[in-house]
This record gives C-alpha cells, sequence and structure tokens, in this order.
C-alpha cells in the first residue's frame, strides 16, 4: 500500500478513489482510500488503486486547490464564526469553554460571535449558542468574519477555505468522547502543515494563534496539481 500525504491507514474519506477493472477474473471491490494516518475518516486526500495489482496510488487532495495568500493588517477581530459542525451524538464542550474565555482578550469590545454549537450543552457558558445554522446563512457569516474556528472536519474546513479565510481547527478527541476515534487530529495537522489552517488542540490554543488566523487568508491555487484518473 502506498500512503497519502497526509496519514498509513485505509479510509480517510476524501481521497479520490478510482478502481482499474482488471480484463478477467471477479468483480473488483469498491475502492478503498489509502491514508498514512493509521485510521479510518480523515477525509484529507485522495488515492487510486489499480485493479489488476491491488496497489495504492496517491491520486491528490481535495486542499490542493488552495494556497496561502498576503496576510492582513492584524486587527481586533469584530466578527466572529465557530462551527462545530452538526453531528447529533457529540458534542464539545471543551472547544466552547475554551473559546469563552479567550475571545474577549483579543476580539473588539462590540464583536458578535456566531455560535454553531451542535450537540454540545452550552448550560452556564452564557453564549447564544445554535445547533444548526442554515447553509446559506453560515457561509454568508463564514464571508463576513474575521474570524473562523471550527472542529477539525473536512466539511467546516472547506465553508473557511472557500469563503477566504485561514480556520483555526481544534480536533475532537475519542478519550474526551467527542467523536469515534481522532481522525479529526488528522485533518487538523495536514492543513496546517500545507498553511491554510491553524491546528491546534484544546489546550494549546491561545490568543496569539487567533490573532493570527484572523489576519491570515487563502485564495484558490492559480495552478492546481491535475488529477489524472487511472483506466
Amino acid at each position: 500500500m502506498s500512503p497519502c500525504r497526509s496519514s498509513p491507514r485505509p479510509g480517510c474519506g476524501a481521497c479520490r478513489a478510482t478502481t482499474s477493472r482488471a480484463p478477467r477474473g471477479p468483480r473488483p471491490r469498491a475502492p478503498r482510500v489509502a491514508c498514512s494516518s493509521g485510521s479510518r475518516g480523515c477525509g484529507s486526500t485522495r488515492s487510486t488503486r489499480g485493479g489488476a495489482s491491488g496497489r495504492w496510488t496517491y491520486g491528490g487532495s481535495l486542499f490542493d486547490g488552495f494556497e496561502r495568500a498576503d496576510d492582513r493588517p492584524q486587527r481586533s477581530p469584530s466578527k466572529v464564526v465557530v462551527t462545530l459542525g452538526t453531528m447529533r451524538t457529540y458534542g464539545f464542550r471543551r472547544a466552547v469553554e475554551r473559546l469563552d474565555a479567550l475571545l474577549p482578550r483579543v476580539c473588539a469590545p462590540d464583536v458578535e460571535v456566531l455560535w454553531q454549537t451542535g450537540a454540545t450543552d452550552v448550560t452556564g457558558l452564557g453564549i447564544a449558542g445554535r445547533d444548526r445554522v442554515p447553509a446559506p446563512e453560515l457561509r454568508q457569516a463564514v464571508r463576513e468574519a474575521d474570524l473562523v474556528v471550527a472542529h477539525a472536519g473536512v466539511g467546516s474546513a472547506l465553508v473557511a477555505l472557500d469563503a477566504g479565510r485561514v480556520p483555526v481547527l481544534l480536533p475532537r478527541r475519542a478519550s474526551h468522547g467527542e467523536h469515534v476515534d481522532d481522525h479529526q487530529q488528522l485533518i487538523g495537522r495536514h492543513l496546517d502543515e500545507r498553511g491554510i489552517a491553524l491546528g491546534r488542540e484544546v489546550a494549546d490554543l491561545d490568543e496569539h494563534d487567533l490573532v493570527a488566523a484572523s489576519a491570515a487568508g487563502v485564495r484558490r491555487a492559480a495552478a492546481p496539481r491535475p488529477f489524472v484518473l487511472q483506466g
């Protein structure tokens, strides 16, 4: 198996998987995704599998189309979006508590914060959490935001990148009952290494990370790597 560049485990979820069928023999199984992280669901890269040889080759990433843009002048954020996905089963209170403590230190006094908190219990935190935000409203809010903080899910990351924002990505951890495994750590690390996100553990997040992300930007890559299907 030839690992993709983000993670060595199958099933990362965002890899482009194609299967070349051998001329004879049984019907090939559905394509699986090879990811060098060692676990399922990281969602960051795409790979192809040759039907005859069964070997994996790296095919590209969903994020090849983005690159870092010039930073903007630093200023106190006046509009912030916090989005934690829409999973009904897992909350992410650690992230909300950390952000509730940090945001007042770096944001403008009249800051507007959209808290899309999913299944997270925000009782006693004094914030107006919303479990779901309609997609058009969320995308518009992200486009207008100075700072975007999200759980390290592929969908949330793409919403921020499409709007030209460098998101702060906080991985959910299975040990805290926030997800089934730790694949979000791999996504955050992968995008941090690409320079198009700031991947941080909740406990490590500080004011400097928030300020840096608010001044950073991304853009569509002028010449993204072509992806060639093997058939």
